[in-house]
């Protein structure tokens, strides 16, 4: 998904676009210094929160059609015309979370939400043992390439 160096500060996002997926995904870091990752879709018609890359950190992001408002842990935090969504509970409204995993400073994620049926230390297997304690959570991003390969 990505790399630690792109969000190295609470309230700092990128939005990331996963092709293979056919979606768009927030990577933030929260004010608990947590990392999460959300799909960038709100809850009411499904537009998105995150609408161009950041140009700094946030405290939320907010959907432009209806106005509401999300923290940076996926809460619903503002609902404006509230009046208007009788019986809805903010609590079953956050945005969508995707399970995340950080090893050597690379940022993975799994669509399934938590806790991802197969764990990273699982999935990575071998790979892991083979470069523990290797260059690798040194590295720092220094450009980014973009490429289209037909794979499948």
């Amino acid at each position: 998904m990505g790399h630690t160096f792109e969000v190295p500060t609470p309230g700092g996002y990128v939005l990331k676009r996963l092709p293979t997926l056919g979606v768009e995904v927030i990577l933030v870091r929260g004010q608990d210094g947590e990392l999460r990752a959300f799909y960038n879709i709100c809850a009411h018609r499904g537009n998105k929160v995150v609408r161009e890359q950041p140009a700094s950190n946030a405290s939320g992001f907010s959907c432009n059609f209806r106005g509401w408002t999300y923290d940076l842990e996926s809460r619903l935090r503002h609902l404006p015309d509230a009046p208007e969504f009788p019986g809805l509970d903010p609590c079953d409204l956050g945005l969508r979370a995707l399970a995340v995993g950080v090893w050597e400073n690379f940022v993975f994620v799994h669509p399934a939400g938590d806790p991802p049926p197969v764990s990273l230390d699982d999935w990575l297997g071998e790979l892991k043992a083979a470069v523990a304690g290797g260059p690798l959570s040194k590295l720092q991003p220094s450009a980014i390439l973009r490429a289209t390969a037909k794979v499948n």
